[in-house]
């Protein structure tokens, strides 16, 4: 997994998952945004999203219906990124402008 940033997890057939189960996806999640990367879930059925919900899962990974909406949203995910990253470097620039004019 050493060059993957962008991971969709089909849970296509799985019907339970534990706190182990949870923890595998976190830490999946946690080393990809470490490298500038994300991961989504899809095709979650009822009490497999019930028991992600309640440990908190839906609050850091985001579960999508199926793979193609997964694909749409890590592309428009990464485009909103680019642009909050373009916009931080802006206001940084501004910010150290600004700064030496003070001076």
């Amino acid at each position: 997994m050493k060059d993957v940033r962008k991971l969709i997890l089909d849970f296509d057939g799985i019907s339970y998952i534990n706190s182990s189960g949870i923890f595998a996806i976190l830490n999946t999640h946690s080393a990809l945004q470490a490298k500038g990367g994300e991961c989504v879930v899809v095709n979650v059925i009822y009490p497999v999203g019930t028991t992600m919900h309640l440990l908190g899962l839906t609050k850091v990974v985001p579960i999508l219906n199926n793979p193609q909406n997964a694909v749409a949203y890590l592309r428009e995910h990464r485009a909103k990124k680019g642009v909050a990253e373009l916009l931080r470097r802006l206001i940084m620039s501004v910010q150290q402008v600004s700064g030496s004019l003070a001076r």
